[in-house]
């Protein structure tokens, strides 16, 4: 048996009506979460912390994936990797599509391969705590202050870049700092970057039904900076 060490929010089925990206500088204070994934830690010196909101989120079609979700997370029992919705501002080297295999076959359900048209890797070993990363660009626009990206379970912002940036490398200083260590050919996600996150408030996916079947709860989450064993 396998235990399930956190639980992906499905991103297209249950998005947020708006959205809150909550990237909050660590000097603001309020609630912040410890590296044992705590609450109220105090002012643990950083970069800052992910404190991403769904406000009123429509579940009335999904309404089963939604109760499945809080019977899984058992309140903050199970961290959540909360999607960034980035409205397409990444560096994009082409649009995402899907693909066939090379012999132009499909799976036998007729899917294909997703391609995101972005192709990012880490380049030179960073360790955690550092506020600076150097990337291979194998396929990648311009790299931009403000590109959000997540290289495992853990999410960052680029703040500026500091060298000369080419079609194939990259410099650049990030916020928050590096929560674990990063290792050469390590995954830089621009297109579908996410953050591990614990709620809130736990009982906040315990919603009223309307009519018993429509709910549009607002949802607030904290980064969790724990490391995961899976």
């Amino acid at each position: 048996m396998t235990l399930t060490t956190y639980l992906d929010w499905p991103r297209c089925l249950l998005p947020a009506r708006h959205f809150d990206r909550g990237l909050t500088p660590q000097s603001a204070g309020g609630n912040q979460l410890s590296l044992s994934g705590r609450l109220n830690n105090g002012g643990v010196p950083g970069f800052g912390i992910w404190k991403p909101r769904f406000l009123e989120t429509p579940v009335h079609r999904y309404r089963d994936s939604f109760i499945a979700i809080e019977g899984q997370v058992l309140g903050r029992a199970l961290p959540i990797m909360v999607p960034y919705y980035h409205n397409g501002f990444y560096p994009k080297a082409s649009e995402p599509e899907d693909v066939p295999f090379s012999d132009d076959a499909t799976f036998s359900d007729g899917s294909e391969w997703l391609s995101s048209g972005t192709h990012v890797v880490v380049k030179t070993f960073a360790a955690a705590g550092t506020a600076q990363l150097t990337v291979t660009k194998i396929a990648c626009g311009t790299i931009q202050t403000g590109h959000v990206f997540s290289i495992g379970l853990h999410q960052y912002q680029v703040r500026s870049v500091v060298d000369d940036q080419t079609d194939s490398e990259a410099t650049f200083l990030i916020a928050p700092e590096l929560r674990t260590d990063v290792l050469p050919r390590d995954e830089v996600d621009f297109v579908f970057p996410a953050v591990k996150c614990r709620l809130i408030d736990p009982s906040v996916l315990s919603v009223s039904w309307q009519f018993n079947q429509w709910a549009f709860p607002t949802i607030e989450f904290i980064e969790d900076t724990s490391p995961t064993i899976s």
